[in-house]
Protein backbone atom coordinates (compact mmCIF):
# COMPACT_ATOMS: atom_id res chain seq x y z
CA UNK A 1 0.00 0.00 0.00
CA UNK A 2 1.22 3.47 -0.84
CA UNK A 3 0.72 6.17 1.75
CA UNK A 4 -1.88 8.84 1.04
CA UNK A 5 -0.57 11.89 -0.81
CA UNK A 6 1.06 14.32 1.61
CA UNK A 7 1.30 11.78 4.46
CA UNK A 8 4.70 11.59 6.16
CA UNK A 9 6.54 8.25 5.90
CA UNK A 10 9.36 6.84 8.04
CA UNK A 11 12.28 4.45 7.74
CA UNK A 12 13.39 2.71 10.93
CA UNK A 13 16.80 1.07 10.81
CA UNK A 14 16.69 -1.76 13.35
CA UNK A 15 13.91 -4.20 14.15
CA UNK A 16 14.53 -5.03 17.79
CA UNK A 17 12.44 -3.76 20.72
CA UNK A 18 13.13 -0.07 20.05
CA UNK A 19 12.49 -0.26 16.31
CA UNK A 20 9.28 -2.29 16.64
CA UNK A 21 7.94 -0.06 19.44
CA UNK A 22 8.73 3.04 17.39
CA UNK A 23 6.96 1.62 14.33
CA UNK A 24 3.87 0.88 16.44
CA UNK A 25 3.91 4.37 17.98
CA UNK A 26 4.18 5.95 14.51
CA UNK A 27 1.32 3.77 13.23
CA UNK A 28 -0.74 4.87 16.22
CA UNK A 29 -0.16 8.45 15.00
CA UNK A 30 -1.13 7.46 11.43
CA UNK A 31 2.43 7.48 10.04
CA UNK A 32 3.42 4.50 7.89
CA UNK A 33 6.90 3.07 8.35
CA UNK A 34 9.30 0.53 6.96
CA UNK A 35 11.45 -1.33 9.48
CA UNK A 36 14.79 -2.41 8.02
CA UNK A 37 16.24 -5.30 10.04
CA UNK A 38 19.70 -6.77 9.42
CA UNK A 39 18.92 -10.31 10.60
CA UNK A 40 16.70 -12.94 9.05
CA UNK A 41 14.19 -14.04 11.63
CA UNK A 42 15.33 -13.20 15.13
CA UNK A 43 18.14 -14.20 17.43
CA UNK A 44 18.15 -13.77 21.19
CA UNK A 45 19.67 -10.38 22.01
CA UNK A 46 18.62 -9.62 25.56
CA UNK A 47 17.69 -11.21 28.82
CA UNK A 48 14.67 -9.36 30.16
CA UNK A 49 12.83 -6.07 30.08
CA UNK A 50 9.99 -4.55 32.03
CA UNK A 51 6.81 -4.07 29.98
CA UNK A 52 4.44 -1.57 31.59
CA UNK A 53 0.75 -1.08 30.94
CA UNK A 54 -0.65 2.43 30.53
CA UNK A 55 2.45 4.16 29.07
CA UNK A 56 2.86 1.41 26.48
CA UNK A 57 -0.82 1.52 25.55
CA UNK A 58 -0.69 5.31 25.07
CA UNK A 59 2.35 4.97 22.83
CA UNK A 60 1.34 2.07 20.59
CA UNK A 61 -2.45 2.35 20.74
CA UNK A 62 -5.18 0.05 22.02
CA UNK A 63 -5.19 -2.42 19.10
CA UNK A 64 -1.44 -3.14 19.27
CA UNK A 65 -1.55 -3.11 23.09
CA UNK A 66 -4.27 -5.77 23.06
CA UNK A 67 -2.07 -8.01 20.89
CA UNK A 68 0.95 -7.48 23.17
CA UNK A 69 -1.03 -8.17 26.35
CA UNK A 70 -2.69 -11.23 24.81
CA UNK A 71 0.80 -12.60 24.16
CA UNK A 72 2.38 -11.60 27.49
CA UNK A 73 -0.68 -11.90 29.71
CA UNK A 74 -2.79 -8.94 30.85
CA UNK A 75 -1.95 -9.37 34.53
CA UNK A 76 1.74 -9.75 33.79
CA UNK A 77 1.75 -6.42 31.92
CA UNK A 78 -0.50 -4.70 34.44
CA UNK A 79 1.84 -5.54 37.37
CA UNK A 80 4.54 -3.30 35.78
CA UNK A 81 7.16 -4.46 38.30
CA UNK A 82 8.84 -7.70 37.29
CA UNK A 83 10.54 -8.06 33.91
CA UNK A 84 9.40 -10.17 30.99
CA UNK A 85 11.75 -12.40 29.05
CA UNK A 86 13.25 -10.40 26.18
CA UNK A 87 12.18 -12.99 23.60
CA UNK A 88 8.57 -12.86 24.82
CA UNK A 89 8.49 -9.05 24.64
CA UNK A 90 10.01 -9.06 21.13
CA UNK A 91 7.58 -11.75 19.93
CA UNK A 92 4.60 -9.81 21.30
CA UNK A 93 5.71 -6.59 19.60
CA UNK A 94 6.40 -8.48 16.37
CA UNK A 95 2.88 -9.96 16.43
CA UNK A 96 1.44 -6.45 16.83
CA UNK A 97 3.62 -5.14 13.98
CA UNK A 98 2.51 -7.95 11.67
CA UNK A 99 -1.14 -7.05 12.35
CA UNK A 100 -0.57 -3.36 11.51
CA UNK A 101 -1.07 -2.45 7.82
CA UNK A 102 0.91 0.81 8.19
CA UNK A 103 4.11 -1.11 9.00
CA UNK A 104 6.25 -3.22 6.71
CA UNK A 105 9.31 -5.16 7.90
CA UNK A 106 12.20 -5.98 5.60
CA UNK A 107 14.46 -8.68 7.04
CA UNK A 108 17.99 -9.28 5.82
CA UNK A 109 18.45 -5.59 4.99
CA UNK A 110 22.04 -4.91 6.04
CA UNK A 111 22.09 -1.11 5.81
CA UNK A 112 25.49 0.23 4.83
CA UNK A 113 24.67 3.79 3.81
CA UNK A 114 22.20 6.47 4.67
CA UNK A 115 21.79 9.92 3.21
CA UNK A 116 19.50 12.75 2.35
CA UNK A 117 18.48 14.05 -1.03
CA UNK A 118 16.16 17.00 -1.24
CA UNK A 119 13.44 16.55 1.34
CA UNK A 120 13.81 12.75 1.54
CA UNK A 121 16.07 10.44 3.52
CA UNK A 122 17.54 7.32 2.01
CA UNK A 123 18.82 3.99 3.31
CA UNK A 124 20.78 1.64 1.06
CA UNK A 125 21.55 -1.99 1.83
CA UNK A 126 24.70 -3.96 1.15
CA UNK A 127 22.85 -5.66 -1.74
CA UNK A 128 22.02 -2.29 -3.33
CA UNK A 129 18.34 -2.06 -2.39
CA UNK A 130 17.25 1.45 -1.53
CA UNK A 131 14.36 2.86 0.51
CA UNK A 132 13.29 6.49 0.84
CA UNK A 133 11.03 8.31 3.27
CA UNK A 134 10.49 11.65 4.97
CA UNK A 135 11.95 10.61 8.32
CA UNK A 136 14.81 8.29 9.32
CA UNK A 137 15.04 6.76 12.79
CA UNK A 138 18.08 4.84 14.00
CA UNK A 139 17.22 1.91 16.26
CA UNK A 140 20.17 -0.15 15.14
CA UNK A 141 22.18 -0.60 18.31
CA UNK A 142 25.54 0.45 19.59
CA UNK A 143 27.31 0.12 16.21
CA UNK A 144 24.65 2.22 14.52
CA UNK A 145 24.97 3.03 10.83
CA UNK A 146 22.59 5.94 11.44
CA UNK A 147 24.68 7.34 14.32
CA UNK A 148 27.88 7.00 12.27
CA UNK A 149 26.31 9.21 9.59
CA UNK A 150 24.73 11.76 11.92
CA UNK A 151 27.63 11.94 14.40
CA UNK A 152 30.73 10.56 12.65
CA UNK A 153 32.92 11.73 15.55
CA UNK A 154 31.15 9.18 17.80
CA UNK A 155 30.22 6.21 15.60
CA UNK A 156 29.80 3.73 18.48
CA UNK A 157 27.74 4.08 21.65
CA UNK A 158 29.56 4.42 24.95
CA UNK A 159 29.71 1.32 27.11
CA UNK A 160 27.74 1.89 30.29
CA UNK A 161 30.31 0.11 32.43
CA UNK A 162 28.15 -2.41 34.25
CA UNK A 163 26.91 -5.94 33.86
CA UNK A 164 23.49 -7.04 35.02
CA UNK A 165 22.79 -10.47 36.43
CA UNK A 166 19.14 -11.34 36.47
CA UNK A 167 17.37 -14.00 38.44
CA UNK A 168 13.63 -14.51 38.62
CA UNK A 169 11.58 -16.89 40.69
CA UNK A 170 8.16 -17.06 42.24
CA UNK A 171 7.97 -14.47 45.00
CA UNK A 172 6.71 -15.93 48.29
CA UNK A 173 3.29 -14.56 49.27
CA UNK A 174 4.47 -12.63 52.39
CA UNK A 175 6.94 -10.60 50.27
CA UNK A 176 4.85 -9.82 47.17
CA UNK A 177 3.74 -6.40 48.42
CA UNK A 178 7.35 -5.40 49.06
CA UNK A 179 8.49 -5.85 45.46
CA UNK A 180 8.84 -2.42 43.86
CA UNK A 181 11.04 -3.04 40.83
CA UNK A 182 14.52 -4.00 39.79
CA UNK A 183 17.35 -3.61 42.31
CA UNK A 184 20.81 -2.44 41.27
CA UNK A 185 23.64 -3.45 43.58
CA UNK A 186 27.27 -2.43 43.55
CA UNK A 187 30.00 -4.90 42.75
CA UNK A 188 30.66 -5.26 46.47
CA UNK A 189 27.23 -6.75 47.23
Amino acid sequence: DRPARGRMTALIVGGSLGGLSTALALANAGIPSTVLERTLGRTQRGVAIRVGGAPLERAIGPKAFRIVTDRLGREAVRQNVLPHAWWDAWSALRDAVQAEPLISVVEGARITEIGQEGGKVRARSQSGEEWTADLLIGADGYRSVVRAHVAPEQPDADYAGYVVWLGQSEIPQPYRRQVRGVDFMSGDS
